[in-house]
C-alpha cells in the first residue's frame, strides 16, 4: 500500500505544477508583460514606493515630450525645447546664448549688456507736460515739466520735442528733480514769431536709472 500512496502523492504534485505552470502562463501572456531579465508590459506599471534608475530609456525621451508636473504643463520636448507654464527659478547663474521672450519680460535686479556694460535697474518712457511757459526772444528759461509716471532724481534724462512745442525754442539742458518733474532749460532762438507767451506742450522723456 505505501508505494501505491507515494506514486498516487508524486502524480498529484506534477499535475498541481502543470495546473500552476499553466496559469500562471495564461495570467502572464493576458497581461502581455514579459519578465526575464528585463520587465515589459503593455499595461500601467505601479510602484507604490521608492523606485531607482540607474539608467533612463533615450529612445522614448528623444522622440516624444517628456512632461513634468500634475497638470502636464511643463514640457521638454523631442527638439531640446523647455516649455514652463509656471516660474522659472535660478538662484546661480544662467548662461543664455540666445534669448527671446514673446512675452512681457519684467527683470526685478538690474541689466548688463557686455563685460563692461553699465547695470540699469530701471528705465522709464513717457510724455512730461509744461503749462503756461512764456519766453522773450534771445534768452533762456527753467521749466518744470511734470511726468505723469515716476521718475528718481537721479536719474540721466533724454528729452525730445513734441510737434506742440513752439519751433523758436530749444531745449538747452535737463534734470530730473523729483518724482514727477524734470527741469528743463529752454533758449528763445528768435528767429521765428519773436516772445513765446503761455504757452502748454508736452516734451517726450527717457529716464535710465
Amino acid at each position: 500500500m505505501q508505494p501505491i500512496r507515494a506514486k498516487f502523492r508524486s502524480a498529484a504534485l506534477v499535475a498541481l505544477s502543470v495546473l500552476g505552470a499553466v496559469t500562471l502562463s495564461a495570467t502572464i501572456v493576458a497581461a502581455a508583460t514579459t519578465i526575464s531579465t528585463n520587465i515589459q508590459t503593455d499595461g500601467t506599471l505601479a510602484v507604490t514606493g521608492l523606485s531607482s534608475l540607474s539608467l533612463a530609456s533615450s529612445t522614448v525621451l528623444s522622440a516624444n515630450a517628456a512632461y513634468f508636473g500634475g497638470a502636464a504643463t511643463t514640457t521638454i520636448d523631442s527638439a531640446g525645447n523647455l516649455s514652463v507654464a509656471g516660474t522659472l527659478g535660478v538662484t546661480g547663474a544662467a548662461t543664455v546664448s540666445t534669448l527671446h521672450a514673446t512675452g512681457a519680460a519684467t527683470l526685478d535686479s538690474t541689466l548688463k549688456v557686455g563685460s563692461v556694460g553699465t547695470s540699469l535697474s530701471d528705465v522709464v518712457v513717457g510724455v512730461c507736460t509744461i503749462s503756461s511757459f512764456s519766453i522773450t526772444a534771445s534768452t533762456t528759461k527753467m521749466a518744470d515739466c511734470t511726468t505723469s509716471v515716476s521718475i528718481s532724481p537721479s536719474d540721466k534724462v533724454f528729452l525730445t520735442a513734441t510737434s506742440s512745442m513752439p519751433a523758436q525754442i530749444v531745449v538747452q539742458m535737463a534734470s530730473s528733480t523729483s518724482a514727477s518733474n524734470i527741469q528743463v532749460q529752454f533758449m528763445n532762438t528768435g528767429i521765428t514769431a519773436g516772445n513765446v507767451s503761455s504757452a502748454t506742450f508736452g516734451l517726450n522723456f527717457l529716464a535710465i536709472h
